[in-house]
């Protein structure tokens, strides 16, 4: 049985999960056995098909197609609506100390057409404080960042997602901070409960008119997305968080705790570059072997990619950052936003960017 964990360390209530449970599983990374503990799954995204009913504040959930947003024939291209950020800071408890765990986070989202008269935070790649897009509520996409990194280095991705119709909350994990002690196991038990803490306050959030997110979520489509120990926090947070959607996970962190995904029930896609010398690319490819047969998966390899190439240093192909953006956006879109033939962009058959290889399982 291997024991090592593998992790970027650069700088650059609803249904809920039991919370005390994946810190259990997550503080004893390199223990299978700490790992097989049942799942507890409500019906998945899988199962219901995207309606187009009114959200419970009475407004309508983003459409595809109308003017809410118009699909760009080109998913790597900057979406239809320009992009605003805020900042604000969400409440969690430690599961290693039980102190409070604050997490500042960054927000990007849909911004009115007037926001493209002021010039963007350049440490952002957005407004900072424009007026939102109006008339739609957007699904929610939940980023987790790599160990000991900041949500901003990956903005051009997050902006890019939030220029095609999402909102995007990106945590900042206060990693290392809990005891003193650097290192993943003491900061992986309180990782998934992080996201999923971030989950529960949006509500509150929403429903604040002083704030520039008032009435702007759908939350009942909501995805997670992660780099590096993010991607292994977004899996953990997939497989035991019901509210949770679908799952992209990019360059995930390695452990035996990466085996919960044998009970993930929400479509997930994984990246890897083959140049990774932080996460092996065989590594990825035993993860992309755990997910169930029924549940749509697929696994993007970028060839010449090392493990930069999914933030904002877009290191590897030519094009990296635009074939990531052309895939988060294509997976996005048709698993939270129900234009499910953007699936399509996963079929193995069909010609992928020069660099790429595709697999993939259960794809509509």
């Amino acid at each position: 049985m291997r024991a090592r964990v593998r992790f970027h360390s650069r700088p650059h209530r609803a249904a809920r999960m039991p919370y005390r449970a994946v810190a259990t599983v997550a503080l004893a990374l390199t223990v299978l056995a700490a790992c097989a503990q049942p799942a507890s799954h409500a019906p998945t995204a899988h199962d219901a098909q995207p309606t187009a009913t009114a959200s419970p504040a009475g407004r309508t959930p983003i459409t595809y197609g109308t003017t809410c947003a118009l699909v760009p024939d080109d998913l790597a291209a900057p979406g239809p609506y320009p992009v605003g950020v805020t900042q604000h800071t969400f409440a969690n408890t430690s599961a290693i100390t039980g102190a409070p765990r604050p997490l500042p986070s960054v927000i990007w989202y849909p911004a009115a057409a007037s926001a493209r008269a002021t010039p963007a935070d350049p440490a952002l790649d957005a407004v900072s404080g424009a007026p939102a897009a109006s008339g739609c509520a957007f699904p929610v996409i939940v980023f987790s960042h790599g160990f000991m990194a900041a949500p901003q280095g990956a903005s051009l991705l997050l902006s890019h997602l939030a220029s095609e119709g999402f909102v995007v909350v990106a945590p900042h994990h206060p990693d290392g901070q809990e005891d003193g002690i650097f290192d993943y196991t003491t900061t992986a038990g309180s990782r998934p409960g992080d996201l999923s803490a971030v989950i529960d306050q949006l509500p509150r959030l929403d429903a604040d008119p002083t704030s520039p997110l008032h009435n702007l979520m759908d939350l009942r489509h909501i995805g997670v997305a992660g780099h590096s120990f993010g991607g292994l926090t977004a899996e953990l947070t997939g497989v035991y968080d019901t509210r949770v959607q679908a799952v992209l996970s990019m360059a995930p962190g390695w452990c035996e705790c990466n085996k919960a995904t044998t009970r993930i029930g929400i479509p997930i896609v994984v990246m890897v570059g083959d140049q990774d010398t932080v996460i092996w690319v065989s590594d990825v490819r035993l993860l992309y072997t755990y997910f169930p047969p029924t549940t749509p998966h697929a696994l993007i390899v970028l060839h010449g990619a090392g493990h930069g190439a999914f933030v904002n240093s877009c290191g590897g192909l030519p094009n990296t950052c635009a074939v990531v953006a052309r895939y988060a956006t294509a997976f996005f879109l048709a698993f939270l936003a129900g234009d499910r033939p953007l699936a399509a962009a996963f079929d193995p058959s069909r010609p992928a960017p020069p660099g790429v290889t595709i697999q993939a399982g259960d794809m509509p």
